[in-house]
């Protein structure tokens, strides 16, 4: 996952969008910040027997 955070600031030709910030995570980041315990593989058999 990528972030971007942009800024628009007025210069003496108008206004002007820039690239303030750039920040990203893979799913183990995203994770963490939602506090999941849950492990992200899963497998197959786990999906089709819920039991």
């Amino acid at each position: 996952m990528q972030l971007h955070a942009y800024e628009v600031s007025k210069k003496a030709a108008g206004y002007i969008l820039e690239l303030k910030e750039r920040i990203g995570t893979d799913s183990a980041g995203i994770a963490m910040c939602l506090g999941l315990q849950a492990e992200g593989k899963v497998e197959l058999k786990a999906i089709l027997d819920p039991d």
